[in-house]
């Protein structure tokens, strides 16, 4: 309880603006997602009666949706948020101020006194983004019903309990750096830029192994590419020869298909459109929807494996660390 009360005390204008950040979003999502239900049943009721008189019901109906894209935005960033202000300063904070030698000359050892502090922590990020992975799911089901969001990849950075892996992994990255720095400020710049660097490496090779699994499928100009909820990895085109190349395969090695039809054939100059003569077809690379949750369950375990590391590594810099 010593050690709750101290982080407490150490965070506590933190964990107040976080909590209230939270509470807020999770419950703008809430109301915004029972709004546009209630909205719903409204324009479904006027359009079996009086369907002449519904437009602005209809049209206020499809209002809200642009504030639940917004809150799946808010969402999306709320990761990096909770684990740089929390994590940054965490020892940071005290090597900064000259208290860190002290802490741990009383604590049991500096490995106790960094679960201790990172345990705290990670249980509020944990909770915090919980809360924001159900609410999120609530919102994005609501902007299409039709979806089964369990096989669906739509929004799949921005819901469900991913958020919570990767808040836990960016606080190791932030707790790391100011391990590191030892400097509140220099670690916070720092940790926002070296984040979002591992996570953009992280997604380069989560699109790698996308593609790997990815089926190549036709293009259909109207309707697109594979069914709803399927993840488009990239596109391409088909020769005639049954050569497959992708769009930047297409102009780096100089291949005119400048022109298409509905079909989704691709033609070199008007004449050959007009002709029938196509040099190809339009393709794409997708993963089907029901992949989702073995993507995300791969996606997690990529981010648990990298926190444990970096944590691991953390562990490391604090035994060897001196005062500045």
């Amino acid at each position: 309880m010593a050690t709750l009360r101290l982080a407490w005390r150490m965070q506590r204008w933190e964990l107040m603006i976080i909590g209230l950040s939270v509470i807020a979003a999770a419950a703008a999502m809430v109301w915004v997602t029972n709004e546009i239900t209630g909205l719903r049943v409204l324009r479904d009721a006027c359009l079996a009666d009086q369907p002449a008189l519904c437009d602005a019901i209809v049209a206020r109906a499809y209002a809200p949706t642009q504030d639940v894209q917004m809150l799946l935005r808010i969402a999306e960033l709320a990761p990096f948020a909770l684990g740089i202000i929390l994590g940054a300063p965490l020892i940071a904070r005290e090597v900064d101020s000259g208290t860190a030698q002290l802490a741990w000359t009383l604590s049991r050892s500096r490995a106790w006194w960094l679960i201790g502090r990172v345990g705290f922590v990670a249980l509020v990020v944990a909770v915090c983004l919980g809360i924001m992975a159900v609410t999120s799911e609530m919102a994005a089901a609501v902007l299409d019903p039709e979806r089964n969001l369990a096989r669906d990849f739509n929004f799949a950075d921005s819901r469900g309990w991913i958020l919570v892996a990767r808040g836990l992994f960016v606080l190791t990255v932030a707790v790391l750096v100011g391990a590191v720095i030892g400097r509140v400020l220099p670690a916070f710049i720092t940790a926002i830029l070296l984040s979002a660097a591992l996570v953009i490496g992280i997604g380069v090779v989560d699109g790698a192994l996308l593609r790997a699994e990815a089926r190549l499928v036709a293009m259909d100009p109207q309707s697109g590419a594979g069914a709803m909820g399927d993840h488009y990895v990239d596109g391409g085109l088909q020769l005639t020869d049954g050569t497959v190349v992708s769009w930047d395969e297409v102009a780096s090695r100089g291949i005119a298909a400048n022109y298409g039809d509905e079909r989704g054939g691709r033609f070199a100059t008007e004449a050959d459109m007009a002709a029938g003569d196509a040099i190809g077809h339009e393709v794409a690379w997708m993963v089907p929807g029901e992949r989702y949750g073995a993507v995300t369950a791969r996606r997690g375990a990529m981010l648990g494996a990298l926190g444990l590391m970096v944590l691991a590594g953390t562990g490391v810099v604090v035994e060897r660390r001196r005062p500045l």
